[in-house]
């Protein structure tokens, strides 16, 4: 059984109460697969800035409130920064970013710490 990308992502959307038509579907899937390849880039970019393999890397993550103006969606009231906010997650290595989620405020600054 060959599995569609873009059944997975409107399943993925249903779970969260979002509806898409199929185009907006496909629209996200490729905007998705963007997100992704610019992933790659960074820790690509990261890696090919070595001659060769350090012993070891020692992994900055910041978790940074970005203050919402507005009904932007998924903006969740923070307690701790007293206001509606992102949560973003950057992962740095030195000065290099390796990769960064936009994330609602409703999550833990630890959430995705692990991935």
């Amino acid at each position: 059984m060959k599995r569609s990308p873009i059944l997975a992502i409107r399943f993925i959307l249903h779970i969260l109460n979002l509806k898409f038509s199929p185009a907006e579907a496909s629209a996200l899937l490729l905007v998705t697969k963007t997100i992704f390849k610019l992933h790659e880039i960074l820790v690509d970019t990261f890696l090919d800035s070595y001659d060769e393999a350090p012993e070891e890397i020692i992994m900055d993550y910041d978790a940074t409130d970005d203050p919402t103006h507005g009904n932007q969606q998924r903006c969740c009231f923070n307690g701790f920064y007293d206001g509606y906010c992102f949560l973003p997650l950057s992962v740095f290595c030195g000065d290099q970013l390796l990769v960064s989620y936009l994330r609602p405020s409703s999550v833990g600054a630890a959430h995705h710490a692990p991935a």
